[in-house]
């Protein structure tokens, strides 16, 4: 018990305080390259194009040789920027 009370005196196991800062935990964020080094970049108006068609996005991955979420990701980047 005494042990316990020392504890408590020196603050040593409570909440830190409001305010205080720690160490960032986990694996750090990841960069945003620019628009330009996207591959589907040099796309953007045959992508353009082909929605215009109402072709399917699926039709339009395939058709840029890129996996339908690299097109969703592409598409919500630009929507983004507009």
């Amino acid at each position: 018990h005494q042990r316990d009370e020392e504890l408590r005196q020196t603050g040593v196991g409570t909440a830190p305080e409001e305010g205080a800062e720690g160490v960032v935990l986990g694996r750090p964020k990841g960069r945003k390259t620019s628009p330009q080094k996207h591959k589907l970049h040099g796309k953007k108006v045959l992508i353009d194009e082909l929605l215009k068609q109402d072709v399917s996005k699926r039709q339009i991955a395939k058709i840029c040789k890129v996996d339908r979420n690299t097109l969703a990701r592409f598409l919500k980047q630009q929507s983004g920027e507009k």
